[in-house]
Protein backbone atom coordinates (compact mmCIF):
# COMPACT_ATOMS: atom_id res chain seq x y z
CA UNK A 1 0.00 0.00 0.00
CA UNK A 2 2.08 3.58 -1.27
CA UNK A 3 1.96 6.37 1.44
CA UNK A 4 -1.01 7.90 0.41
CA UNK A 5 -3.75 5.27 -0.18
CA UNK A 6 -3.01 4.73 3.74
CA UNK A 7 -3.02 8.40 3.94
CA UNK A 8 -6.66 8.55 2.11
CA UNK A 9 -7.78 5.57 4.18
CA UNK A 10 -7.00 7.08 7.63
CA UNK A 11 -8.75 10.14 6.62
CA UNK A 12 -11.75 7.86 5.55
CA UNK A 13 -11.87 6.61 9.42
CA UNK A 14 -11.14 9.54 11.00
CA UNK A 15 -13.93 10.53 9.15
CA UNK A 16 -16.44 8.32 9.86
CA UNK A 17 -15.61 6.81 13.29
CA UNK A 18 -16.78 10.68 15.14
CA UNK A 19 -19.84 10.41 13.67
CA UNK A 20 -20.98 7.26 14.61
CA UNK A 21 -19.86 8.20 17.93
CA UNK A 22 -22.05 10.68 18.00
CA UNK A 23 -24.56 8.77 16.50
CA UNK A 24 -25.61 10.14 13.32
CA UNK A 25 -24.73 7.75 11.14
CA UNK A 26 -27.33 4.99 9.23
CA UNK A 27 -26.08 2.04 7.48
CA UNK A 28 -27.64 0.87 4.36
CA UNK A 29 -27.06 -2.67 4.37
CA UNK A 30 -27.33 -4.65 0.94
CA UNK A 31 -26.60 -8.35 -0.66
CA UNK A 32 -22.78 -7.92 -0.78
CA UNK A 33 -23.06 -8.25 3.10
CA UNK A 34 -24.47 -11.84 3.05
CA UNK A 35 -21.80 -14.70 2.11
CA UNK A 36 -21.27 -18.38 2.85
CA UNK A 37 -17.85 -20.13 2.38
CA UNK A 38 -17.76 -22.55 -0.36
CA UNK A 39 -13.96 -24.31 -0.41
CA UNK A 40 -12.90 -20.50 0.25
CA UNK A 41 -14.94 -18.62 -1.90
CA UNK A 42 -17.43 -16.49 -0.90
CA UNK A 43 -20.79 -17.37 -2.34
CA UNK A 44 -24.07 -14.79 -2.08
CA UNK A 45 -26.71 -16.12 -0.09
CA UNK A 46 -29.44 -15.35 -3.03
CA UNK A 47 -27.45 -17.25 -5.19
CA UNK A 48 -28.23 -20.52 -2.81
CA UNK A 49 -31.28 -19.53 -2.64
CA UNK A 50 -31.68 -19.41 -6.64
CA UNK A 51 -30.56 -22.61 -6.64
CA UNK A 52 -33.17 -24.16 -3.71
CA UNK A 53 -35.25 -22.27 -6.17
CA UNK A 54 -34.61 -24.07 -9.33
CA UNK A 55 -34.09 -27.36 -7.39
CA UNK A 56 -37.20 -27.04 -6.50
CA UNK A 57 -38.88 -26.81 -9.97
CA UNK A 58 -36.24 -29.57 -11.40
CA UNK A 59 -34.02 -27.35 -13.10
CA UNK A 60 -30.24 -27.82 -12.68
CA UNK A 61 -28.28 -24.64 -11.06
CA UNK A 62 -25.30 -23.77 -13.74
CA UNK A 63 -21.62 -24.02 -12.31
CA UNK A 64 -20.36 -21.60 -9.76
CA UNK A 65 -18.44 -19.71 -12.04
CA UNK A 66 -21.03 -19.72 -15.07
CA UNK A 67 -23.16 -16.22 -15.09
CA UNK A 68 -24.91 -16.87 -18.02
CA UNK A 69 -28.19 -18.03 -16.14
CA UNK A 70 -27.55 -16.39 -12.59
CA UNK A 71 -25.96 -13.37 -13.21
CA UNK A 72 -23.75 -11.71 -10.46
CA UNK A 73 -26.40 -9.88 -8.39
CA UNK A 74 -29.26 -10.41 -10.11
CA UNK A 75 -29.55 -14.38 -8.72
CA UNK A 76 -32.61 -14.36 -7.22
CA UNK A 77 -33.97 -12.01 -10.55
CA UNK A 78 -32.74 -14.46 -12.54
CA UNK A 79 -33.89 -17.76 -11.24
CA UNK A 80 -37.81 -16.46 -11.12
CA UNK A 81 -37.49 -15.21 -15.02
CA UNK A 82 -35.97 -18.24 -15.77
CA UNK A 83 -39.42 -20.49 -13.88
CA UNK A 84 -41.44 -18.07 -15.87
CA UNK A 85 -40.03 -18.86 -19.05
CA UNK A 86 -40.05 -22.56 -18.27
CA UNK A 87 -43.51 -22.49 -17.50
CA UNK A 88 -42.84 -23.74 -14.21
CA UNK A 89 -43.70 -20.56 -11.86
CA UNK A 90 -45.17 -17.51 -12.88
CA UNK A 91 -43.42 -14.24 -12.10
CA UNK A 92 -46.32 -12.83 -10.29
CA UNK A 93 -46.73 -15.72 -8.45
CA UNK A 94 -43.30 -16.97 -6.69
CA UNK A 95 -43.62 -15.30 -3.11
CA UNK A 96 -44.20 -18.40 -1.22
CA UNK A 97 -41.75 -20.62 -2.83
CA UNK A 98 -39.07 -17.87 -2.41
CA UNK A 99 -39.82 -17.78 1.20
CA UNK A 100 -39.65 -21.12 1.74
CA UNK A 101 -36.46 -21.77 0.00
CA UNK A 102 -34.89 -18.37 2.19
CA UNK A 103 -36.27 -19.80 5.03
CA UNK A 104 -34.69 -23.30 4.12
CA UNK A 105 -31.15 -21.82 3.52
CA UNK A 106 -31.14 -19.75 6.56
CA UNK A 107 -31.72 -22.43 8.79
CA UNK A 108 -29.12 -24.32 7.31
CA UNK A 109 -26.06 -21.36 7.31
CA UNK A 110 -27.32 -19.03 9.16
CA UNK A 111 -24.58 -18.76 12.00
CA UNK A 112 -22.09 -18.14 8.85
CA UNK A 113 -24.31 -15.79 7.21
CA UNK A 114 -25.10 -13.32 10.26
CA UNK A 115 -21.45 -13.18 11.38
CA UNK A 116 -21.13 -9.23 9.87
CA UNK A 117 -24.68 -8.48 11.27
CA UNK A 118 -23.46 -9.80 14.86
CA UNK A 119 -20.23 -7.56 14.35
CA UNK A 120 -22.72 -4.12 13.34
CA UNK A 121 -24.94 -4.63 16.25
CA UNK A 122 -21.97 -4.68 18.67
CA UNK A 123 -21.71 -1.03 17.62
CA UNK A 124 -24.20 0.42 20.40
CA UNK A 125 -23.84 3.68 18.53
CA UNK A 126 -25.79 2.18 15.08
CA UNK A 127 -29.78 2.44 16.28
CA UNK A 128 -31.38 2.41 13.12
CA UNK A 129 -30.50 -0.18 10.12
CA UNK A 130 -32.20 0.15 6.95
CA UNK A 131 -31.83 -3.38 4.90
CA UNK A 132 -32.18 -3.72 1.20
CA UNK A 133 -32.81 -7.43 1.39
CA UNK A 134 -35.77 -9.67 2.45
CA UNK A 135 -34.37 -11.33 4.84
CA UNK A 136 -34.25 -11.28 8.78
CA UNK A 137 -30.44 -11.72 9.25
CA UNK A 138 -29.62 -7.78 10.73
CA UNK A 139 -32.75 -8.15 13.05
CA UNK A 140 -32.05 -11.35 14.20
CA UNK A 141 -28.49 -10.33 15.18
CA UNK A 142 -29.77 -7.42 17.04
CA UNK A 143 -32.01 -9.33 18.64
CA UNK A 144 -29.22 -12.11 20.27
CA UNK A 145 -26.70 -9.36 20.62
CA UNK A 146 -28.41 -6.80 22.66
CA UNK A 147 -31.39 -8.56 23.68
CA UNK A 148 -30.36 -12.17 24.71
CA UNK A 149 -32.53 -13.54 22.15
CA UNK A 150 -35.52 -11.94 22.84
CA UNK A 151 -37.71 -10.48 19.76
CA UNK A 152 -37.13 -6.84 20.79
CA UNK A 153 -36.22 -5.32 17.73
CA UNK A 154 -38.35 -3.48 16.38
CA UNK A 155 -38.78 -4.78 12.53
CA UNK A 156 -40.30 -1.84 10.23
CA UNK A 157 -41.57 -3.07 6.77
CA UNK A 158 -42.85 -1.09 3.41
CA UNK A 159 -45.10 -2.32 0.81
CA UNK A 160 -46.85 -0.27 -1.72
CA UNK A 161 -49.69 -2.25 -1.59
CA UNK A 162 -50.35 -2.49 2.14
CA UNK A 163 -49.34 -4.96 4.65
CA UNK A 164 -51.49 -7.05 6.97
CA UNK A 165 -52.46 -5.00 10.38
CA UNK A 166 -49.88 -7.26 12.42
CA UNK A 167 -46.96 -6.48 10.63
CA UNK A 168 -45.45 -3.05 11.62
CA UNK A 169 -45.02 0.18 9.34
CA UNK A 170 -43.00 2.01 11.30
CA UNK A 171 -40.73 2.93 14.50
CA UNK A 172 -43.05 3.49 18.05
CA UNK A 173 -43.61 6.83 18.94
CA UNK A 174 -42.31 6.60 22.28
CA UNK A 175 -39.68 4.51 21.85
CA UNK A 176 -36.34 5.05 24.22
CA UNK A 177 -33.75 6.26 22.45
CA UNK A 178 -31.73 3.53 22.60
CA UNK A 179 -34.16 1.15 21.04
CA UNK A 180 -33.57 -1.32 17.80
CA UNK A 181 -35.05 -0.75 14.59
CA UNK A 182 -34.78 -2.11 10.95
CA UNK A 183 -36.13 -0.90 8.32
CA UNK A 184 -36.81 -3.72 5.46
CA UNK A 185 -37.10 -0.89 2.62
CA UNK A 186 -38.09 -3.53 -0.21
CA UNK A 187 -40.43 -5.53 2.40
CA UNK A 188 -39.53 -8.13 4.46
CA UNK A 189 -40.11 -12.00 3.04
CA UNK A 190 -43.86 -13.21 3.35
CA UNK A 191 -46.03 -16.06 1.82
CA UNK A 192 -47.68 -12.90 0.23
CA UNK A 193 -46.23 -10.59 -2.43
CA UNK A 194 -45.22 -7.52 0.10
CA UNK A 195 -41.35 -8.22 -0.84
CA UNK A 196 -39.59 -7.22 -4.01
CA UNK A 197 -38.25 -10.37 -5.63
CA UNK A 198 -37.45 -9.34 -9.31
CA UNK A 199 -36.60 -6.13 -11.01
CA UNK A 200 -40.49 -5.23 -11.72
CA UNK A 201 -40.93 -5.23 -7.82
CA UNK A 202 -37.74 -2.78 -6.86
CA UNK A 203 -39.42 -0.40 -9.73
CA UNK A 204 -42.55 -0.97 -7.70
CA UNK A 205 -41.59 -0.60 -4.60
CA UNK A 206 -39.51 2.57 -5.61
CA UNK A 207 -42.49 4.42 -7.85
CA UNK A 208 -44.68 3.47 -4.39
CA UNK A 209 -42.41 5.24 -2.14
CA UNK A 210 -42.48 8.40 -4.81
CA UNK A 211 -46.11 8.50 -4.95
CA UNK A 212 -46.78 7.84 -1.31
CA UNK A 213 -48.41 4.42 -1.79
CA UNK A 214 -48.81 2.31 1.03
CA UNK A 215 -47.99 3.13 4.67
CA UNK A 216 -44.95 5.20 3.73
CA UNK A 217 -42.51 4.76 7.55
CA UNK A 218 -42.94 8.62 7.98
CA UNK A 219 -41.34 8.80 11.91
CA UNK A 220 -38.28 6.21 10.57
CA UNK A 221 -37.43 8.71 7.67
CA UNK A 222 -37.87 11.88 9.41
CA UNK A 223 -35.27 10.12 12.01
CA UNK A 224 -33.05 9.77 9.12
CA UNK A 225 -33.61 12.30 7.10
CA UNK A 226 -29.86 14.19 7.12
CA UNK A 227 -28.31 11.62 8.72
CA UNK A 228 -24.78 10.41 7.21
CA UNK A 229 -25.61 6.84 5.49
CA UNK A 230 -23.19 3.86 5.59
CA UNK A 231 -23.46 1.89 2.35
CA UNK A 232 -22.67 -1.32 3.24
CA UNK A 233 -22.48 -4.02 -0.28
CA UNK A 234 -25.06 -2.02 -1.61
CA UNK A 235 -24.60 -3.20 -5.44
CA UNK A 236 -27.57 -1.48 -7.08
CA UNK A 237 -27.60 0.17 -10.76
CA UNK A 238 -26.06 3.17 -10.19
CA UNK A 239 -29.36 5.33 -10.56
CA UNK A 240 -30.61 3.41 -7.51
CA UNK A 241 -27.64 4.01 -5.33
CA UNK A 242 -28.48 7.93 -6.24
CA UNK A 243 -31.95 7.57 -5.36
CA UNK A 244 -30.89 5.83 -2.25
CA UNK A 245 -28.73 8.56 -1.03
CA UNK A 246 -31.26 11.84 -2.43
CA UNK A 247 -34.55 10.29 -0.49
CA UNK A 248 -33.06 10.78 2.95
CA UNK A 249 -31.12 13.91 2.63
CA UNK A 250 -33.05 17.04 2.89
CA UNK A 251 -31.75 18.99 0.13
CA UNK A 252 -29.69 18.86 -3.06
CA UNK A 253 -26.69 15.91 -2.93
CA UNK A 254 -24.41 19.14 -4.54
CA UNK A 255 -26.01 21.96 -1.95
CA UNK A 256 -24.98 19.54 0.82
CA UNK A 257 -22.27 21.13 3.66
CA UNK A 258 -22.29 19.32 6.53
CA UNK A 259 -23.91 15.77 5.91
CA UNK A 260 -20.72 12.70 4.29
CA UNK A 261 -22.42 9.61 2.70
CA UNK A 262 -19.41 6.78 2.92
CA UNK A 263 -20.00 4.03 0.41
CA UNK A 264 -17.68 0.52 1.06
CA UNK A 265 -17.41 -1.05 -2.61
CA UNK A 266 -14.15 -3.21 -3.34
CA UNK A 267 -15.14 -1.46 -7.27
CA UNK A 268 -15.19 2.42 -5.85
CA UNK A 269 -11.51 3.00 -6.96
CA UNK A 270 -13.82 2.22 -10.74
CA UNK A 271 -14.36 5.14 -12.86
CA UNK A 272 -17.85 3.66 -12.99
CA UNK A 273 -21.13 6.16 -13.91
CA UNK A 274 -21.91 6.18 -10.31
CA UNK A 275 -18.57 7.32 -9.02
CA UNK A 276 -18.08 10.04 -11.96
CA UNK A 277 -21.74 11.10 -10.33
CA UNK A 278 -20.65 11.08 -6.92
CA UNK A 279 -17.42 13.05 -7.58
CA UNK A 280 -19.64 15.94 -9.61
CA UNK A 281 -22.28 16.49 -7.57
CA UNK A 282 -21.91 14.62 -3.93
CA UNK A 283 -18.64 15.75 -3.12
CA UNK A 284 -18.61 15.01 0.39
CA UNK A 285 -19.37 11.34 -0.19
CA UNK A 286 -16.10 9.14 0.79
CA UNK A 287 -16.28 5.71 -1.29
CA UNK A 288 -13.91 3.18 0.15
CA UNK A 289 -12.70 0.30 -1.76
CA UNK A 290 -13.12 -3.09 0.67
CA UNK A 291 -14.84 -6.02 0.62
CA UNK A 292 -17.51 -5.40 2.54
CA UNK A 293 -17.48 -8.26 5.56
CA UNK A 294 -13.91 -7.17 5.67
CA UNK A 295 -15.04 -3.67 6.47
CA UNK A 296 -17.07 -4.53 8.65
CA UNK A 297 -14.23 -6.38 10.83
CA UNK A 298 -12.23 -3.50 10.68
CA UNK A 299 -15.14 -0.73 11.48
CA UNK A 300 -15.62 -3.07 15.11
CA UNK A 301 -12.20 -3.37 15.75
CA UNK A 302 -11.55 0.70 14.99
CA UNK A 303 -14.83 2.04 16.94
CA UNK A 304 -13.90 -0.45 20.27
CA UNK A 305 -10.73 1.25 20.47
CA UNK A 306 -11.94 4.15 20.36
CA UNK A 307 -14.29 3.70 23.81
CA UNK A 308 -13.16 5.19 26.46
CA UNK A 309 -12.30 3.05 29.26
CA UNK A 310 -14.54 2.89 32.13
CA UNK A 311 -12.58 3.85 35.45
CA UNK A 312 -11.87 1.77 38.40
CA UNK A 313 -14.32 3.02 41.11
CA UNK A 314 -12.38 4.63 43.91
CA UNK A 315 -14.90 4.10 46.76
CA UNK A 316 -17.42 2.34 48.20
CA UNK A 317 -20.47 1.79 45.31
CA UNK A 318 -23.10 3.73 46.08
CA UNK A 319 -26.30 1.86 47.38
CA UNK A 320 -29.44 1.54 44.63
CA UNK A 321 -31.74 4.19 44.45
CA UNK A 322 -35.21 2.88 45.90
CA UNK A 323 -37.84 2.44 43.29
CA UNK A 324 -40.23 3.49 45.81
CA UNK A 325 -38.67 7.13 45.44
CA UNK A 326 -41.07 7.15 41.86
CA UNK A 327 -44.28 6.10 40.89
CA UNK A 328 -44.60 4.03 38.06
CA UNK A 329 -47.33 4.93 35.77
CA UNK A 330 -47.91 0.71 34.93
CA UNK A 331 -48.04 -1.80 37.35
CA UNK A 332 -47.73 -5.21 36.10
CA UNK A 333 -49.33 -7.66 38.12
CA UNK A 334 -48.65 -11.39 37.53
CA UNK A 335 -48.86 -14.75 38.58
CA UNK A 336 -45.00 -16.18 38.91
CA UNK A 337 -45.89 -19.32 36.39
CA UNK A 338 -46.21 -16.60 33.56
CA UNK A 339 -42.29 -14.94 34.14
CA UNK A 340 -41.54 -15.55 30.81
CA UNK A 341 -44.07 -13.16 28.93
CA UNK A 342 -43.77 -10.68 31.31
CA UNK A 343 -40.35 -10.17 30.77
CA UNK A 344 -41.08 -9.62 27.60
CA UNK A 345 -44.35 -7.47 28.02
CA UNK A 346 -42.02 -5.23 30.39
CA UNK A 347 -39.51 -4.74 27.62
CA UNK A 348 -42.46 -3.91 25.03
CA UNK A 349 -43.88 -1.17 28.19
CA UNK A 350 -40.03 -0.23 28.31
CA UNK A 351 -39.68 0.52 24.44
CA UNK A 352 -42.64 2.12 23.91
CA UNK A 353 -42.29 4.59 26.77
CA UNK A 354 -39.04 4.88 28.55
CA UNK A 355 -37.28 2.12 31.52
CA UNK A 356 -38.85 3.99 34.65
CA UNK A 357 -42.46 3.43 33.23
CA UNK A 358 -43.29 0.12 34.67
CA UNK A 359 -43.32 -1.67 38.00
CA UNK A 360 -42.40 -5.22 37.53
CA UNK A 361 -41.28 -6.78 40.81
CA UNK A 362 -38.34 -8.85 39.17
CA UNK A 363 -36.54 -5.40 38.73
CA UNK A 364 -37.82 -2.71 41.39
CA UNK A 365 -37.41 -4.78 44.62
CA UNK A 366 -34.59 -4.71 46.11
CA UNK A 367 -33.57 -7.16 49.38
CA UNK A 368 -35.09 -5.71 52.88
CA UNK A 369 -37.83 -4.01 51.01
CA UNK A 370 -41.06 -4.43 53.50
CA UNK A 371 -42.75 -5.65 50.03
CA UNK A 372 -46.03 -6.40 50.40
CA UNK A 373 -46.41 -2.67 51.51
CA UNK A 374 -43.93 -1.83 48.75
CA UNK A 375 -46.32 -3.84 46.17
CA UNK A 376 -49.40 -1.90 47.79
CA UNK A 377 -48.06 1.40 47.49
CA UNK A 378 -47.23 0.88 43.97
CA UNK A 379 -50.77 0.16 42.67
CA UNK A 380 -51.90 3.21 45.09
CA UNK A 381 -49.49 5.49 42.60
CA UNK A 382 -49.16 3.80 39.59
CA UNK A 383 -51.86 5.10 36.49
CA UNK A 384 -52.75 2.05 34.67
CA UNK A 385 -52.98 -1.56 36.52
CA UNK A 386 -52.03 -4.69 33.69
CA UNK A 387 -52.99 -7.95 35.37
CA UNK A 388 -52.06 -10.54 33.45
CA UNK A 389 -54.52 -12.97 32.30
CA UNK A 390 -53.32 -16.91 30.86
CA UNK A 391 -54.43 -20.52 31.43
CA UNK A 392 -51.32 -21.00 33.74
CA UNK A 393 -52.86 -18.26 36.11
CA UNK A 394 -56.24 -19.32 35.86
CA UNK A 395 -55.11 -23.04 36.99
CA UNK A 396 -54.16 -21.44 40.15
CA UNK A 397 -56.18 -21.05 43.44
CA UNK A 398 -54.32 -18.80 45.40
CA UNK A 399 -51.41 -15.79 45.28
CA UNK A 400 -50.03 -12.84 45.95
CA UNK A 401 -51.52 -11.59 42.46
CA UNK A 402 -55.09 -12.46 43.69
CA UNK A 403 -54.73 -9.85 46.55
CA UNK A 404 -53.12 -7.09 43.79
CA UNK A 405 -55.99 -7.73 41.72
CA UNK A 406 -58.66 -7.09 44.47
CA UNK A 407 -56.46 -4.14 45.42
CA UNK A 408 -56.78 -2.88 42.24
CA UNK A 409 -60.60 -3.24 42.26
CA UNK A 410 -60.79 -1.30 45.31
CA UNK A 411 -59.00 1.41 43.71
CA UNK A 412 -60.69 1.30 40.22
CA UNK A 413 -64.03 2.37 42.62
CA UNK A 414 -62.75 5.77 43.34
CA UNK A 415 -61.69 6.46 39.78
CA UNK A 416 -64.14 7.74 37.71
CA UNK A 417 -63.62 9.19 33.70
CA UNK A 418 -60.73 7.31 32.47
CA UNK A 419 -59.25 3.68 32.63
CA UNK A 420 -57.38 2.14 35.33
CA UNK A 421 -57.48 -1.59 34.63
CA UNK A 422 -56.70 -2.91 31.66
CA UNK A 423 -56.52 -6.80 31.69
CA UNK A 424 -53.77 -8.19 29.07
CA UNK A 425 -54.37 -11.65 27.94
CA UNK A 426 -51.01 -13.32 27.31
CA UNK A 427 -51.91 -17.06 25.39
CA UNK A 428 -51.06 -17.29 21.59
CA UNK A 429 -55.35 -18.34 21.36
CA UNK A 430 -57.26 -15.99 24.04
CA UNK A 431 -58.44 -13.64 21.85
CA UNK A 432 -60.56 -16.80 20.45
CA UNK A 433 -61.44 -18.19 23.51
CA UNK A 434 -61.76 -14.82 26.00
CA UNK A 435 -64.62 -16.98 27.91
CA UNK A 436 -62.46 -19.79 29.61
CA UNK A 437 -60.99 -17.13 31.55
CA UNK A 438 -63.24 -17.03 34.69
CA UNK A 439 -61.51 -15.55 36.95
CA UNK A 440 -60.86 -12.52 34.81
CA UNK A 441 -64.54 -12.51 33.57
CA UNK A 442 -65.86 -12.47 37.66
CA UNK A 443 -63.10 -9.77 38.65
CA UNK A 444 -63.08 -7.18 35.46
CA UNK A 445 -66.42 -8.01 33.77
CA UNK A 446 -66.79 -4.61 33.07
CA UNK A 447 -63.62 -3.95 31.91
CA UNK A 448 -62.01 -3.15 28.35
CA UNK A 449 -59.03 -5.74 28.03
CA UNK A 450 -56.59 -6.11 25.86
CA UNK A 451 -53.95 -9.13 23.96
CA UNK A 452 -50.05 -9.31 24.30
CA UNK A 453 -49.56 -12.95 23.02
CA UNK A 454 -46.54 -14.35 24.58
CA UNK A 455 -45.96 -10.48 26.04
CA UNK A 456 -45.57 -8.76 22.46
CA UNK A 457 -48.51 -5.83 22.35
CA UNK A 458 -50.68 -6.10 19.37
CA UNK A 459 -50.94 -2.57 18.12
CA UNK A 460 -54.15 -1.96 19.13
CA UNK A 461 -53.19 -2.42 23.09
CA UNK A 462 -50.25 -0.34 22.38
CA UNK A 463 -52.24 1.90 20.37
CA UNK A 464 -54.46 2.20 24.08
CA UNK A 465 -51.97 2.24 26.59
CA UNK A 466 -49.74 5.48 24.49
CA UNK A 467 -53.08 7.37 24.69
CA UNK A 468 -53.37 6.70 28.49
CA UNK A 469 -50.04 8.22 29.18
CA UNK A 470 -49.96 10.61 27.24
CA UNK A 471 -53.48 11.98 28.55
CA UNK A 472 -51.83 11.27 32.24
CA UNK A 473 -48.23 13.43 31.30
CA UNK A 474 -50.53 15.84 29.85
Amino acid sequence: MSDSTYQEQEEFWADLIPLIAAREVVPILGVDLLTVDRGGVAVPLYRVVAERLLARYGLPAPAADDASLLRGHHELNDAVCELDRQRKRGSGDCYLPVHEALRAALAEIRAEVETPQRQLAQIEDFRLFVTTTCDDVMAQALDAVRYGGRPLTEQVEYAPGGLPKDRRTDISELAPADQSAVLYLFGKAAVSPVYAVHDEDVLEFLHGLQTGLGQIPQRFFSAIRGANLLLIGCHFPDWLSRFLMRITAPQRLSEQRGRKDFVIDPNARDETEFVLFVENFARNTRLFPMEPRHFVAELLRRWQAQRPVPKEPTGAAAPPARAGARKPAVFISYSRTDIEPVRVLYDELRRIAGDDIAWFDKSTLVPGDDWRARIMEAIEGCQLFLPVVSQAEEARAEGVFIEEWRKAVERSRRIDGRSFIVPVFVDPDAEANVGRYVRAGRLFSDIDFGFAPGGRLTPRLEGAIVRELRAFRG
